[in-house]
């Protein structure tokens, strides 16, 4: 770019510049949700290169300097050798004094000692972190990814890592002895994904811990940490294998999310034999991600009934289909419940969910049994977002929940893979299209080859067969 016809440098003073450079940068996700290095963090790099007037600025604004990504691996080693470190101590100089977000990583070498490079990869990867521990001080959110048994004595703390609040372990601890600053620190956010991870040995301060995420460890595991951290707020787990001993009840006051998430996990996530010993009187928000799930009813309802929570949250993936009646079940449990969204696993019938959805509409049921209650199910909810292959339902229910009684507000999302505009009668169709024309909050998307907003292929059809009817 000419400098001379830059708007920026000749419309806005060099603070609001800064400004927006900041808003520029992208965010960078975890190591752990990521499968390679993206290149979000060379933002700042990318700005600089613009012309001078730019790199002036971006050089001067220590805002978009405090995330450092690093990742050493033996083909860093041999295309950026020593610049690599003269580039991370540039770079954190140019973050001033401002908190730190570091994400490092480094090549796994506990079975690859006899290959080519890696003396050169250890050397790397012990100047980085030489040059890390001169601003321990300011260091905040932590997310390494490394061989701990390799590297973690290595890191040590030049003063009280005071700042520190979200610190994140990608490997396994083996029986080494932990270096003195993880036993001193007091992260309010925590994750730790290993199996051998020994707890008993990672000595933090667990009282300051509100949120955690743990992965590839044992119910048992999970348990003994909810009953570490006596403050967790938000517990997230994922890929945990089942454990045959028998627990004590865990009471904890302040939980108030309980995410279980098994998308790489190989087996099911005991989901009963860790919420069977859990005492959770505020929780408000229930995740399932994952594989086909079958809902553990019973635990569950003795979760609900033991608690006396009032979950507002519901959000399952894959879920099996079979289990339509034990769902019914689960949410006529929660009356309190204000956000649902779920999507069904594998293939489903059309009328697989239209009893539950009469039951939002406090309609008579579509069943002949009388014994069933024909009471508005849900009555508090405000978010209804449901995903399945093909339509799981009769599409006139739509319009009758929304004319219900206390459903003017709701907002419904559906997204299938497969919608069929002929299948649905001409009078729903139009009922449709004049919902959302009166302002109510329905969208359906089809996610066949392409995303398509359904509403608009009804509008389409309804005005087609309006013009037919001429």
């Amino acid at each position: 770019m000419n400098e001379i016809q830059d708007p920026l440098n000749h419309k806005f003073p060099p603070e609001i510049v800064s400004h927006i450079f900041t808003l520029f940068l992208p965010q960078v996700p975890p190591l752990h949700i990521r499968d390679k290095i993206q290149k979000e963090w060379t933002a700042p790099l990318f700005l600089g290169a613009i012309c001078r007037k730019w790199r002036y600025i971006a050089w001067s604004t220590p805002r978009l300097w405090t995330t450092v990504v690093v990742h050493v691996s033996s083909r860093t080693a041999k295309q950026l050798g020593i610049s690599l470190p003269q580039l991370v101590t540039e770079w954190l100089g140019r973050s001033g004094v401002l908190p730190l977000t570091i994400q490092f990583s480094a090549a796994r070498l506990r079975e690859r000692k006899l290959e080519e490079g890696y003396d050169e990869v250890k050397s790397l990867t012990c100047l980085i972190i030489d040059i890390l521990n001169r601003h321990s001080e300011r260091w905040k959110n932590m997310d390494l990814d490394f061989d701990v048994d390799t590297y973690t004595q290595k890191f040590h703390g030049s003063s009280e890592l005071s700042n520190l609040r979200h610190l994140s372990f990608n490997d396994a601890v083996s029986g080494l002895d932990l270096p003195p600053w993880l036993t001193e620190i007091r992260p309010t956010y925590l994750t730790l994904l290993s199996f051998h991870l020994s707890f008993t040995r990672f000595n933090v301060s667990w009282n300051n811990i509100t949120h955690i995420i743990l992965q590839y460890t044992d119910a048992i595991t999970c348990v003994d940490v909810a009953k570490k951290a006596h403050r967790l707020q938000v517990f997230r787990l994922c890929a945990i294998c089942t454990s045959p001993e028998e627990q004590i009840y865990v009471h904890r006051p302040s939980l108030r999310s309980l995410e279980f998430d098994e998308q790489s996990c190989p087996l099911p996530v005991p989901v009963a034999q860790i919420i069977d010993y859990m005492e959770l009187p505020c929780l408000e928000e229930w995740s399932y991600m994952g594989k086909l799930w079958r809902i553990p009813l019973v635990s569950l309802l003795s979760l609900l009934d033991r608690s006396s929570c009032h979950l507002k949250v519901v959000k399952i993936s894959a879920l099996d289909p079979s289990c339509i009646d034990d769902f019914r079940a689960f949410l006529e449990a929660i009356p309190s419940l204000e956000h649902l969204s779920f999507s069904l696993g594998q293939s489903n019938s059309q009328s697989t969910l239209n009893n539950i959805l009469d039951r939002l509409c406090n309609a008579p049921p579509s069943s002949t049994s009388t014994t069933e209650s024909a009471s508005q199910l849900l009555p508090h909810m405000r978010t209804i977002d449901i995903g399945a292959n093909s339509v799981p339902f009769s599409w006139n229910r739509v319009p009758a929940i929304f004319r219900s009684p206390n459903r003017g507000s709701l907002s419904m999302k559906f997204a299938f893979l497969n919608i069929h505009t002929e299948r649905i009668e001409d009078v729903v169709a139009h009922q449709l299209v004049q919902l959302v024309d009166e302002g109510r909050n329905l969208c359906i998307t089809s996610k066949g080859v392409k995303e398509l907003d359904f509403i608009q292929e009804l509008r389409e059809c309804v005005v087609r067969s309006e013009w037919y009817e001429i």
